[in-house]
């Protein structure tokens, strides 16, 4: 699977769970919820906005305009919604040098030539979610399991909402390290682009004057091999080119615009 649809993936599920446990602390009993999700990505160098649309389906004893409340509280809510609503910076981190690449703007005229990526998330009891993608050339479904852990109730089925944002953005990221070095570094052994930020539980569930969003999101390159040759300089040049050409970098800094019908 492409980077970005692990970080969409990690998207869908925060949102879907969200407002899964937002109705059934409204003490609605669902036996269907799900949300068709379509992305529209900008080529690298284009300045048109992310369009990211939901197409929410249910099915439960409850109006209509009580799913639709949820819904709109979770878009304040949900971690990760919040993470790619809001223009955040990017950490980079090699050895003991940072670098901070900030929020991008986009052009609110721009057209939007780029990736599009179709998929549904679909809620299946608890926190447990299946993230489905279209059938490849092979004949078959891609299906990822989304949970959380113990602790909030998750049975640790598959990865968190967050973990799967966090591994996209890793993925995206070391590919554009090793398309930015290529040869150049041919001492390194073994290299890692290791990501992480934390999400203040207390934002999420509004009990607290905190950021809903993940914070201090940092990428790190971590590497073995002889230093005979080696360059660190050029690893952070790489690390910064990857983030600015990642399309789940570009989620991360860019505002995206959401587009969300509930049926």
């Amino acid at each position: 699977m492409h980077a970005s649809e692990l970080a969409l993936t990690g998207l869908a599920g925060c949102f879907l769970v969200s407002c899964v446990s937002g109705l059934s602390a409204k003490g609605v009993s669902l036996s269907h919820f799900e949300m068709r999700v379509e992305a529209n990505l900008p080529l690298v160098d284009e300045v048109a906005p992310i369009e990211i649309d939901y197409n929410i389906d249910w099915e439960a004893e409850v109006a209509k305009d009580i799913i639709e409340e949820i819904v709109e509280l979770v878009t304040q809510q949900s971690p990760n919604h919040r993470t790619f609503s809001e223009a955040l910076p990017l950490k980079l981190r090699v050895g003991e040098e940072e670098q901070v690449r900030r929020a991008q703007i986009s052009s609110p005229d721009g057209k939007v030539n780029g990736a599009k990526h179709a998929f549904s998330c679909r809620w299946r009891y608890g926190p447990q979610l299946e993230s489905i993608w279209p059938t490849r050339d092979d004949g078959q479904k891609i299906c990822l399991p989304i949970d959380q852990p113990k602790q909030l109730a998750g049975i640790d089925w598959g990865p968190n909402p967050q973990e799967y944002l966090l591994m996209g953005l890793a993925g995206d990221l070391l590919n554009g390290v090793f398309s930015r070095l290529g040869s150049t570094e041919a001492n390194i052994k073994e290299l890692t682009v290791r990501t992480s930020g934390f999400v203040d539980i207390r934002g999420m569930f509004d009990v607290a004057d905190v950021p809903t969003h993940m914070q201090a999101i940092c990428c790190e390159i971590e590497w073995t091999g002889s230093d005979h040759g080696f360059s660190k300089k050029n690893l952070m040049d790489a690390l910064m080119f990857a983030a600015d050409n990642s399309s789940v970098a570009r989620m991360v800094r860019q505002a995206v615009n959401f587009n969300i019908c509930v049926t």
